[in-house]
Protein backbone atom coordinates (compact mmCIF):
# COMPACT_ATOMS: atom_id res chain seq x y z
CA UNK A 1 0.00 0.00 0.00
CA UNK A 2 1.52 3.03 -1.04
CA UNK A 3 0.41 6.23 0.58
CA UNK A 4 1.52 9.61 -1.44
CA UNK A 5 0.98 12.74 1.36
CA UNK A 6 0.65 15.38 -1.40
CA UNK A 7 1.39 18.30 1.36
CA UNK A 8 -1.15 17.40 3.35
CA UNK A 9 -1.78 20.31 6.42
CA UNK A 10 -3.95 18.33 8.63
CA UNK A 11 -3.19 15.12 10.78
CA UNK A 12 -2.93 13.10 7.88
CA UNK A 13 0.72 12.54 7.63
CA UNK A 14 1.17 11.24 11.34
CA UNK A 15 -1.95 8.96 10.64
CA UNK A 16 -0.35 7.60 7.61
CA UNK A 17 2.80 6.97 9.53
CA UNK A 18 1.47 5.11 12.28
CA UNK A 19 0.09 2.90 9.72
CA UNK A 20 3.24 1.96 8.46
CA UNK A 21 5.54 1.53 11.69
CA UNK A 22 2.19 -1.35 12.06
CA UNK A 23 2.76 -3.02 8.57
CA UNK A 24 6.35 -2.84 6.42
CA UNK A 25 3.73 -3.24 3.67
CA UNK A 26 2.65 0.07 4.14
CA UNK A 27 4.58 2.56 2.32
CA UNK A 28 4.31 6.66 2.86
CA UNK A 29 5.94 9.04 0.83
CA UNK A 30 5.80 12.45 1.74
CA UNK A 31 6.27 15.32 -0.29
CA UNK A 32 5.34 19.12 -1.91
CA UNK A 33 1.93 19.42 -3.35
CA UNK A 34 2.62 19.41 -6.54
CA UNK A 35 -0.96 18.58 -7.85
CA UNK A 36 -2.87 15.29 -8.56
CA UNK A 37 -1.26 14.13 -11.43
CA UNK A 38 2.36 13.90 -10.24
CA UNK A 39 1.02 12.54 -6.84
CA UNK A 40 -0.74 9.43 -9.05
CA UNK A 41 2.46 9.25 -11.76
CA UNK A 42 4.98 9.05 -8.45
CA UNK A 43 2.91 6.27 -6.97
CA UNK A 44 2.27 4.40 -10.04
CA UNK A 45 6.61 4.32 -10.31
CA UNK A 46 6.95 3.57 -6.97
CA UNK A 47 4.36 0.39 -7.06
CA UNK A 48 6.32 -3.35 -7.01
CA UNK A 49 3.23 -5.57 -8.05
CA UNK A 50 2.01 -6.97 -11.50
CA UNK A 51 -1.05 -4.69 -10.95
CA UNK A 52 -1.92 -0.93 -9.28
CA UNK A 53 -4.37 -0.01 -8.22
CA UNK A 54 -6.08 3.42 -7.34
CA UNK A 55 -7.89 4.78 -4.06
CA UNK A 56 -8.78 8.25 -3.67
CA UNK A 57 -8.71 9.70 -0.44
CA UNK A 58 -11.96 10.74 0.43
CA UNK A 59 -13.21 7.05 -1.03
CA UNK A 60 -13.16 3.07 0.27
CA UNK A 61 -13.34 -0.44 -1.33
CA UNK A 62 -15.01 -3.54 -0.61
CA UNK A 63 -12.26 -5.91 1.45
CA UNK A 64 -12.46 -8.39 -1.57
CA UNK A 65 -12.19 -5.53 -4.22
CA UNK A 66 -8.56 -6.64 -5.05
CA UNK A 67 -8.83 -9.99 -4.55
CA UNK A 68 -11.42 -10.71 -6.82
CA UNK A 69 -10.29 -8.22 -9.74
CA UNK A 70 -6.63 -9.83 -9.51
CA UNK A 71 -7.79 -13.11 -9.70
CA UNK A 72 -9.69 -12.47 -12.89
CA UNK A 73 -6.69 -10.54 -14.17
CA UNK A 74 -4.28 -13.61 -13.77
CA UNK A 75 -6.33 -15.98 -15.11
CA UNK A 76 -6.84 -14.04 -18.15
CA UNK A 77 -4.14 -12.20 -18.99
CA UNK A 78 -5.50 -9.11 -18.46
CA UNK A 79 -4.41 -5.29 -19.79
CA UNK A 80 -7.22 -4.06 -17.31
CA UNK A 81 -10.34 -5.46 -15.28
CA UNK A 82 -13.01 -3.45 -13.60
CA UNK A 83 -16.12 -3.58 -11.13
CA UNK A 84 -18.86 -0.97 -10.49
CA UNK A 85 -19.38 1.01 -7.87
CA UNK A 86 -21.61 2.90 -5.13
CA UNK A 87 -21.83 6.70 -5.12
CA UNK A 88 -22.38 7.28 -1.44
CA UNK A 89 -23.78 10.23 0.32
CA UNK A 90 -23.28 8.91 4.33
CA UNK A 91 -24.87 11.87 6.04
CA UNK A 92 -28.31 11.11 4.22
CA UNK A 93 -27.97 7.43 4.64
CA UNK A 94 -27.84 7.39 0.72
CA UNK A 95 -25.89 5.10 -1.92
CA UNK A 96 -26.69 4.38 -6.03
CA UNK A 97 -25.34 1.65 -7.59
CA UNK A 98 -23.58 2.98 -10.88
CA UNK A 99 -24.44 0.89 -13.62
CA UNK A 100 -24.27 0.63 -16.97
CA UNK A 101 -27.53 -0.89 -17.89
CA UNK A 102 -26.95 -0.57 -21.64
CA UNK A 103 -23.59 -2.82 -21.45
CA UNK A 104 -25.33 -5.64 -19.92
CA UNK A 105 -24.75 -7.77 -22.75
CA UNK A 106 -20.66 -7.42 -22.55
CA UNK A 107 -20.00 -7.97 -18.28
CA UNK A 108 -17.65 -10.98 -17.51
CA UNK A 109 -16.65 -11.09 -20.79
CA UNK A 110 -12.83 -10.80 -22.08
CA UNK A 111 -13.04 -8.06 -24.44
CA UNK A 112 -10.39 -7.66 -26.97
CA UNK A 113 -8.93 -4.69 -29.23
CA UNK A 114 -11.64 -5.65 -31.56
CA UNK A 115 -14.43 -4.26 -29.16
CA UNK A 116 -12.31 -1.56 -28.59
CA UNK A 117 -16.00 0.53 -29.20
CA UNK A 118 -17.78 -1.01 -26.44
CA UNK A 119 -14.51 -0.03 -23.81
CA UNK A 120 -15.90 3.25 -24.32
CA UNK A 121 -19.52 2.12 -23.06
CA UNK A 122 -18.55 1.92 -19.69
CA UNK A 123 -18.62 4.03 -16.81
CA UNK A 124 -15.52 6.48 -17.30
CA UNK A 125 -13.30 6.30 -14.03
CA UNK A 126 -9.41 5.50 -12.87
CA UNK A 127 -10.00 3.71 -9.69
CA UNK A 128 -13.00 0.94 -9.37
CA UNK A 129 -9.74 -1.46 -11.26
CA UNK A 130 -6.73 -2.45 -11.55
CA UNK A 131 -3.75 -2.03 -14.12
CA UNK A 132 -1.22 -4.63 -15.30
CA UNK A 133 1.86 -2.18 -14.70
CA UNK A 134 4.18 -3.58 -17.52
CA UNK A 135 1.07 -2.30 -19.87
CA UNK A 136 1.09 1.20 -18.34
CA UNK A 137 5.03 0.99 -18.67
CA UNK A 138 5.29 0.08 -22.41
CA UNK A 139 2.20 2.40 -23.52
CA UNK A 140 4.01 5.60 -21.35
CA UNK A 141 0.72 5.59 -19.93
CA UNK A 142 0.80 8.53 -16.96
CA UNK A 143 -1.57 11.17 -15.96
CA UNK A 144 -1.21 14.63 -17.03
CA UNK A 145 0.78 17.17 -14.16
CA UNK A 146 -1.05 20.40 -14.58
CA UNK A 147 -1.31 22.20 -11.24
CA UNK A 148 -4.29 21.08 -8.61
CA UNK A 149 -6.44 18.17 -9.33
CA UNK A 150 -8.17 19.28 -12.21
CA UNK A 151 -9.70 16.05 -14.37
CA UNK A 152 -6.47 14.28 -14.82
CA UNK A 153 -8.25 11.22 -14.25
CA UNK A 154 -10.35 11.95 -17.74
CA UNK A 155 -6.42 11.71 -19.92
CA UNK A 156 -5.59 8.84 -18.23
CA UNK A 157 -8.50 6.71 -18.69
CA UNK A 158 -8.60 7.37 -21.80
CA UNK A 159 -5.49 6.34 -22.56
CA UNK A 160 -5.79 3.16 -20.82
CA UNK A 161 -9.20 2.17 -22.84
CA UNK A 162 -7.29 3.61 -26.09
CA UNK A 163 -4.24 1.07 -25.55
CA UNK A 164 -5.71 -1.74 -23.62
CA UNK A 165 -6.00 -5.04 -25.70
CA UNK A 166 -7.42 -7.35 -23.23
CA UNK A 167 -10.05 -6.31 -21.01
CA UNK A 168 -12.97 -6.89 -18.71
CA UNK A 169 -15.78 -5.11 -16.74
CA UNK A 170 -17.64 -6.96 -13.88
CA UNK A 171 -21.07 -6.09 -12.25
CA UNK A 172 -20.02 -6.42 -8.83
CA UNK A 173 -19.93 -3.12 -6.80
CA UNK A 174 -16.35 -3.35 -5.04
CA UNK A 175 -15.17 0.58 -4.86
CA UNK A 176 -17.24 3.57 -2.94
CA UNK A 177 -17.33 6.66 -3.82
CA UNK A 178 -17.77 9.31 -1.70
CA UNK A 179 -19.73 12.89 -3.04
CA UNK A 180 -20.02 14.75 0.05
CA UNK A 181 -16.08 16.56 -0.04
CA UNK A 182 -17.04 20.00 -0.49
CA UNK A 183 -13.14 20.64 -1.59
CA UNK A 184 -13.21 17.40 -4.75
CA UNK A 185 -12.21 18.96 -8.12
CA UNK A 186 -15.71 18.33 -9.95
CA UNK A 187 -17.07 21.11 -7.40
CA UNK A 188 -14.58 23.81 -8.55
CA UNK A 189 -16.82 26.24 -10.14
CA UNK A 190 -14.32 28.96 -10.97
CA UNK A 191 -12.48 25.87 -13.06
CA UNK A 192 -13.50 27.26 -16.31
CA UNK A 193 -10.85 26.00 -18.83
CA UNK A 194 -9.20 23.02 -17.08
CA UNK A 195 -11.07 20.53 -18.47
CA UNK A 196 -10.69 21.80 -22.10
CA UNK A 197 -6.67 21.95 -21.47
CA UNK A 198 -7.17 17.92 -20.31
CA UNK A 199 -8.14 17.29 -23.47
CA UNK A 200 -5.82 19.28 -25.61
CA UNK A 201 -3.61 17.53 -23.35
CA UNK A 202 -4.45 14.04 -24.02
CA UNK A 203 -5.25 14.40 -27.75
CA UNK A 204 -1.43 14.80 -28.04
CA UNK A 205 -0.52 12.54 -26.01
CA UNK A 206 -2.49 9.91 -28.13
CA UNK A 207 -1.07 11.16 -31.34
CA UNK A 208 2.19 10.54 -30.02
CA UNK A 209 1.32 7.38 -29.29
CA UNK A 210 0.38 6.63 -33.07
CA UNK A 211 -3.09 6.64 -32.90
CA UNK A 212 -4.75 7.39 -36.16
CA UNK A 213 -6.69 10.30 -36.50
CA UNK A 214 -10.29 8.68 -37.52
CA UNK A 215 -9.69 6.60 -34.36
CA UNK A 216 -9.56 9.93 -32.31
CA UNK A 217 -13.22 10.24 -32.36
CA UNK A 218 -13.51 8.65 -29.15
CA UNK A 219 -11.51 11.25 -27.77
CA UNK A 220 -13.32 14.17 -29.44
CA UNK A 221 -16.82 12.98 -28.47
CA UNK A 222 -16.04 12.73 -25.07
CA UNK A 223 -14.13 16.39 -25.25
CA UNK A 224 -17.78 17.39 -25.88
CA UNK A 225 -19.91 15.63 -23.89
CA UNK A 226 -17.63 16.92 -20.65
CA UNK A 227 -17.63 20.59 -22.27
CA UNK A 228 -21.81 20.25 -21.87
CA UNK A 229 -20.96 19.54 -18.48
CA UNK A 230 -18.49 22.10 -17.93
CA UNK A 231 -20.82 24.76 -18.89
CA UNK A 232 -23.47 23.62 -16.30
CA UNK A 233 -20.51 23.49 -13.57
CA UNK A 234 -18.82 26.41 -13.89
CA UNK A 235 -20.06 29.74 -11.83
CA UNK A 236 -22.71 31.48 -13.74
CA UNK A 237 -20.89 34.74 -14.12
CA UNK A 238 -18.05 33.33 -15.91
CA UNK A 239 -20.24 30.60 -18.20
CA UNK A 240 -19.60 33.07 -21.01
CA UNK A 241 -15.53 32.91 -20.90
CA UNK A 242 -16.49 29.35 -22.22
CA UNK A 243 -18.36 29.91 -25.23
CA UNK A 244 -15.78 30.46 -27.38
CA UNK A 245 -14.41 27.14 -26.37
CA UNK A 246 -17.23 25.63 -26.60
CA UNK A 247 -18.48 27.16 -30.16
CA UNK A 248 -14.64 26.32 -31.75
CA UNK A 249 -14.90 22.45 -30.18
CA UNK A 250 -17.82 21.67 -31.64
CA UNK A 251 -16.80 23.08 -34.98
CA UNK A 252 -13.69 21.52 -35.08
CA UNK A 253 -15.31 17.72 -33.70
CA UNK A 254 -19.06 17.70 -34.84
CA UNK A 255 -18.48 14.91 -37.14
CA UNK A 256 -18.14 13.06 -33.46
CA UNK A 257 -21.64 13.44 -33.01
CA UNK A 258 -23.19 14.77 -36.37
CA UNK A 259 -21.94 11.31 -38.49
CA UNK A 260 -24.50 8.93 -36.41
CA UNK A 261 -27.64 7.80 -38.02
CA UNK A 262 -30.71 10.20 -37.83
CA UNK A 263 -33.55 9.91 -35.27
CA UNK A 264 -35.81 8.10 -38.39
CA UNK A 265 -33.03 5.69 -38.94
CA UNK A 266 -33.45 4.35 -35.21
CA UNK A 267 -36.98 4.45 -35.25
CA UNK A 268 -37.00 2.56 -38.12
CA UNK A 269 -34.15 0.13 -36.65
CA UNK A 270 -36.82 -0.30 -33.58
CA UNK A 271 -39.50 -0.91 -35.81
CA UNK A 272 -37.48 -4.34 -37.45
CA UNK A 273 -37.71 -5.44 -34.16
CA UNK A 274 -33.85 -4.81 -33.61
CA UNK A 275 -32.79 -5.03 -29.93
CA UNK A 276 -29.51 -4.35 -29.33
CA UNK A 277 -29.55 -1.62 -26.41
CA UNK A 278 -25.68 -0.64 -26.59
CA UNK A 279 -26.23 0.27 -30.31
CA UNK A 280 -29.59 2.26 -29.70
CA UNK A 281 -28.53 4.20 -26.77
CA UNK A 282 -25.26 5.08 -28.72
CA UNK A 283 -27.96 6.73 -31.33
CA UNK A 284 -30.32 8.13 -28.91
CA UNK A 285 -26.84 9.61 -26.60
CA UNK A 286 -25.43 11.20 -29.63
CA UNK A 287 -28.17 12.70 -31.26
CA UNK A 288 -29.36 14.26 -27.90
CA UNK A 289 -25.95 16.00 -27.67
CA UNK A 290 -26.05 17.30 -31.27
CA UNK A 291 -29.70 18.95 -30.65
CA UNK A 292 -27.85 20.68 -27.32
CA UNK A 293 -25.32 22.20 -29.06
CA UNK A 294 -27.15 22.95 -31.85
CA UNK A 295 -29.23 25.07 -30.02
CA UNK A 296 -26.32 26.52 -28.43
CA UNK A 297 -24.72 27.42 -31.49
CA UNK A 298 -28.05 29.01 -32.98
CA UNK A 299 -27.15 32.00 -30.49
CA UNK A 300 -24.34 31.55 -27.72
CA UNK A 301 -25.00 34.09 -25.76
CA UNK A 302 -28.58 34.17 -25.24
CA UNK A 303 -28.44 30.31 -25.14
CA UNK A 304 -26.29 30.99 -21.76
CA UNK A 305 -28.68 33.81 -20.56
CA UNK A 306 -31.60 31.56 -20.76
CA UNK A 307 -29.84 28.83 -19.14
CA UNK A 308 -29.10 30.87 -16.08
CA UNK A 309 -32.35 32.79 -15.93
CA UNK A 310 -34.36 29.38 -15.81
CA UNK A 311 -31.79 27.75 -13.40
CA UNK A 312 -32.07 30.69 -10.73
CA UNK A 313 -35.85 31.07 -11.43
CA UNK A 314 -36.31 26.99 -10.62
CA UNK A 315 -33.95 27.71 -8.08
CA UNK A 316 -35.59 30.53 -6.33
CA UNK A 317 -39.15 28.94 -6.38
CA UNK A 318 -37.87 25.62 -4.61
CA UNK A 319 -36.02 27.70 -2.30
CA UNK A 320 -38.57 29.43 -1.08
CA UNK A 321 -41.31 26.93 -0.87
CA UNK A 322 -41.60 25.30 2.32
CA UNK A 323 -41.39 21.38 1.13
CA UNK A 324 -40.87 19.51 -1.89
CA UNK A 325 -42.36 16.47 -3.49
CA UNK A 326 -41.04 14.80 -6.36
CA UNK A 327 -42.89 12.48 -8.27
CA UNK A 328 -42.23 9.00 -9.54
CA UNK A 329 -38.87 6.47 -8.23
CA UNK A 330 -37.30 6.55 -11.59
CA UNK A 331 -33.38 7.39 -12.63
CA UNK A 332 -34.66 10.70 -13.24
CA UNK A 333 -36.37 11.30 -10.03
CA UNK A 334 -33.40 9.83 -8.15
CA UNK A 335 -31.17 12.11 -9.79
CA UNK A 336 -32.71 15.02 -9.55
CA UNK A 337 -32.84 14.42 -5.60
CA UNK A 338 -28.93 14.04 -6.17
CA UNK A 339 -29.03 17.52 -7.91
CA UNK A 340 -31.07 19.18 -4.64
CA UNK A 341 -28.61 17.78 -2.80
CA UNK A 342 -25.64 19.49 -4.89
CA UNK A 343 -27.42 23.10 -4.47
CA UNK A 344 -28.19 22.56 -0.87
CA UNK A 345 -31.57 22.18 -1.01
CA UNK A 346 -31.56 18.36 -0.20
CA UNK A 347 -33.40 19.13 3.27
CA UNK A 348 -36.62 20.42 1.82
CA UNK A 349 -36.90 17.25 0.13
CA UNK A 350 -40.28 15.81 2.23
CA UNK A 351 -40.76 12.58 0.32
CA UNK A 352 -41.18 10.85 -3.30
CA UNK A 353 -44.34 10.32 -4.37
CA UNK A 354 -46.63 7.56 -6.46
CA UNK A 355 -50.01 8.18 -7.82
CA UNK A 356 -50.44 4.00 -8.03
CA UNK A 357 -50.81 1.72 -4.90
CA UNK A 358 -47.09 1.12 -3.45
CA UNK A 359 -44.97 -0.84 -1.48
CA UNK A 360 -43.84 2.16 1.31
CA UNK A 361 -40.25 2.47 0.86
CA UNK A 362 -37.37 4.80 1.10
CA UNK A 363 -34.55 6.75 -1.48
CA UNK A 364 -31.81 7.80 0.96
CA UNK A 365 -33.56 9.54 3.71
CA UNK A 366 -36.19 10.18 1.79
CA UNK A 367 -40.03 8.49 2.22
CA UNK A 368 -41.47 6.99 -0.75
CA UNK A 369 -45.31 8.07 0.03
CA UNK A 370 -49.17 7.68 -2.18
CA UNK A 371 -50.13 10.98 -3.09
CA UNK A 372 -53.05 10.64 -0.60
CA UNK A 373 -50.91 9.27 1.99
CA UNK A 374 -51.95 11.47 5.42
CA UNK A 375 -48.29 12.41 5.77
CA UNK A 376 -48.52 14.54 2.18
CA UNK A 377 -49.18 18.03 2.59
CA UNK A 378 -49.32 20.35 -0.49
CA UNK A 379 -49.47 23.40 1.70
CA UNK A 380 -46.73 25.62 0.20
CA UNK A 381 -45.02 22.43 -1.56
CA UNK A 382 -43.38 22.33 -4.65
CA UNK A 383 -44.30 19.15 -6.86
CA UNK A 384 -41.57 18.04 -9.27
CA UNK A 385 -41.85 15.70 -11.97
CA UNK A 386 -39.62 12.66 -12.29
CA UNK A 387 -39.78 11.91 -15.56
CA UNK A 388 -39.35 13.03 -19.35
CA UNK A 389 -41.49 14.94 -20.84
CA UNK A 390 -41.57 12.94 -23.47
CA UNK A 391 -42.94 10.08 -21.76
CA UNK A 392 -46.18 8.29 -21.32
CA UNK A 393 -45.11 8.34 -17.46
CA UNK A 394 -44.80 11.98 -17.54
CA UNK A 395 -48.39 12.61 -18.96
CA UNK A 396 -49.86 9.86 -16.57
CA UNK A 397 -48.75 12.22 -13.59
CA UNK A 398 -49.59 15.41 -15.45
CA UNK A 399 -53.58 13.97 -15.93
CA UNK A 400 -52.76 12.99 -12.29
CA UNK A 401 -52.02 16.12 -11.15
CA UNK A 402 -54.83 18.11 -12.88
CA UNK A 403 -57.00 15.65 -11.62
CA UNK A 404 -56.73 15.95 -7.99
CA UNK A 405 -56.67 20.03 -8.44
CA UNK A 406 -52.94 20.39 -8.60
CA UNK A 407 -52.21 22.84 -11.37
CA UNK A 408 -48.83 24.13 -10.72
CA UNK A 409 -45.82 21.98 -10.97
CA UNK A 410 -42.09 21.90 -12.38
CA UNK A 411 -41.02 19.62 -14.87
CA UNK A 412 -38.07 17.54 -13.68
CA UNK A 413 -36.52 18.06 -16.93
CA UNK A 414 -35.68 21.03 -16.41
CA UNK A 415 -33.41 20.62 -13.51
CA UNK A 416 -31.70 17.73 -15.51
CA UNK A 417 -30.88 20.31 -18.37
CA UNK A 418 -30.21 23.19 -16.61
CA UNK A 419 -28.48 22.25 -13.03
CA UNK A 420 -24.84 20.66 -12.95
CA UNK A 421 -24.68 17.07 -11.62
CA UNK A 422 -21.75 14.87 -11.41
CA UNK A 423 -23.68 11.34 -11.95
Amino acid sequence: VICIDNGSTDSSPAILDEYASRDSRVRVIHKCNAGYGHSMNLGIQLARGKYIGIVESDDFIAVNMYERLYELAMTNYLDVVKAECFFCWDSINYRVLRHVKKMNGYFNRVLTAEDRQLFFGFFMNTWCGIYRKDFLENYEIVHHESPGASFQDNGFWMQTMYHANRAMWIPEALYYYRQENEHASIRGSEKVFEMSEEYDWLEDKLKEKWVEEDKLIYCHYYRLVRNKGNLLRISDDRKKEFLPVLVDNFNKYRSSISDYPSDNYLHEYQRQGANNKWYIEEIIGHNKLASWYRSLLADPAKFVDDLIQLKNDLFNRINESKRIYIIGDSYESKKIKRILYYYGLNDKIEAFIKFEPITYGTVGDNSILEFYDPDVNLDQAVMIIGYLTDSSAYLNCVNNLKARNVDSWIDGEDILNNFYSIY
